[in-house]
């Protein structure tokens, strides 16, 4: 046992004298960083300037109803916000092995003044810039890309029966009041 004290105490004093000598030359203190990875990507979310996006102009569908939202990418987050509907993230599905987007609670970033409820019940009309390769499930109401109209499904098919919308292409879709069937979900080509 006597060892044991002999041996803490001659560690001990090492360590006092190189860190007494780490003081007198200056040094700072070595830091631990107990962050998560979500914590930093938390900050650099936070030190990052916000980016400008505007809406996107397409030329009006004549069939469309009066309440049009219009939705944009966010690329820092990872988010499509739908205006009054609300920003949603874009989530991995593990069982399919791709990028999705669907307005769950779970992916939820910012609530809207309106929801889906609020779209199946009321109806509405909302266009938004396809944030990446991929396609649409929309199985209700009206398909358009780019001011083609689709035939709905999941997924969408335009008229030379090809699935694929490209980033940048412009979607719209609207939905009459009382359909339980509104909504849609984006897939995204893995990259």
């Amino acid at each position: 046992m006597k060892n044991f004290w002999v041996i803490t105490k001659n560690v001990t004093l090492i360590v006092l004298t190189v860190l007494m000598i780490w003081m007198l030359l200056g040094k700072p203190w070595p830091s631990i960083d107990f962050k998560t990875d979500r914590d930093r990507f938390a900050e650099a979310i936070a030190t990052q300037p916000v980016p400008e996006v505007a809406p996107v102009a397409t030329t009006p569908n004549p069939r469309q109803p009066e309440n049009t939202s219009v939705a944009v990418l966010n690329k820092i987050t990872n988010s499509v916000d739908f205006d009054e509907y609300g920003e949603y993230t874009i989530v991995f599905d593990s069982n399919r092995e791709m990028d999705t987007l669907g307005w769950w609670n779970g992916n939820l970033v910012r609530a809207g003044s309106k929801n889906l409820a609020d779209l199946k019940r009321d109806g509405g009309t909302i266009s938004f810039t396809m944030p990446l390769d991929g396609w649409i499930n929309n199985s209700a109401g009206e398909l358009f890309v780019d001011n083609v109209e689709w035939d709905l499904g999941n997924y969408g098919e335009d008229p030379q029966q090809e699935t694929m919308i490209y980033a940048d292409q412009v979607i719209t879709v609207s939905y009459q009041a009382d359909n339980d069937s509104a909504g849609f979900q984006l897939w995204f080509l893995n990259q």
